[in-house]
């Protein structure tokens, strides 16, 4: 740019470095038209945003105001989406030379690697299917997301059904078995090589449902308005030891402690009466 700079207008430089930001809001008592620039669509005839200046300063702050660390208040036992947490599940974290791929390139130093911890013994294929086929769990561990369980398998068998809490097991075809081995060993190598974890042998394939978001639903018949979660029409293999269940999410949280400030407020009310009385 150095060669080139000369050629710009004043104008032009002055777009080329760091300024003021611009914070528009909506004012619903304003309604002015605003063309738009070069004219390449037709203008906005009422436009209701108003413009404010926040001075490039307005970001600087103090080194002694800088907050080590978590922030006050942070919750570290529910899961906010977005916000990847090592919190739910046991590990041990070591310095190790593991090739952990970095912008599509294996690092050629040492990476800290996380290994999850799990207990010796191995459940058996009918308790892990009355357990959580049909129920929801989070998966994608640290960058947790909800999905639906639908199937368990392992390398003998699979369960997609459960009958009055029995699970319907079936045996494992040689096609279920082969593709059952190829899941694995991508699931390894993909939490091993592209996020640094260990996850230590795979017994269980749980597949699911992925939460893809979420839409209001009206009920044509009573008017009622919910919230219903719309889940991917695709089964994705997950490793057993990787989930996350029986968590609550940040939603949850917030309206369980609506909930409770909605509670104290009426006893206060309620006790302010009775002394009244």
């Amino acid at each position: 740019m150095a060669t080139q700079e000369h050629l710009l207008e004043r104008e032009e430089r002055q777009r080329n470095c760091h300024g003021n930001c611009f914070v528009y809001t909506h004012d619903k008592s304003l309604s002015f038209a605003y063309p738009c620039p070069q004219h390449v669509n037709p203008p906005i005839k009422h436009c209701t945003a108003s413009e404010a200046i926040l001075p490039a300063d307005s970001f600087d702050m103090d080194a002694e105001s800088l907050v080590p660390g978590l922030c006050e208040g942070v919750r570290m036992d529910i899961i906010s989406p977005g916000f990847p947490t090592l919190k739910h599940l046991r590990h041990r974290a070591f310095l190790s030379k593991s090739g952990v791929r970095i912008f599509q390139q294996a690092s050629r130093y040492r990476s800290m690697i996380v290994t999850l911890l799990f207990d010796a013994n191995s459940p058996e294929l009918e308790a892990v299917a009355a357990d959580l086929i049909g129920k929801t769990v989070f998966v994608n561990y640290p960058f947790l997301v909800e999905a639906r369980v639908v199937k368990v398998v392992n390398e003998a068998q699979q369960c997609s059904e459960v009958v009055d809490g029995k699970p319907t097991i079936c045996p494992q075809t040689s096609e279920g078995h082969s593709r059952f081995l190829r899941d694995v060993e991508a699931l390894t190598d993909e939490y091993s090589t592209r996020k640094g974890l260990e996850i230590s042998m795979t017994d269980f394939l749980l597949l699911v449902h992925v939460c893809e978001g979420e839409k209001f639903v009206c009920d044509n018949k009573t008017g009622e308005v919910r919230l219903e979660k719309q889940w991917s029409n695709n089964e994705t293999p997950v490793c057993l030891q990787t989930i996350v269940k029986d968590v609550p999410t940040l939603r949850q949280a917030r309206a369980a402690a609506a909930l409770t400030d909605a509670t104290a407020m009426d006893e206060t009310d309620s006790a302010a009466a009775v002394a009244a009385a």
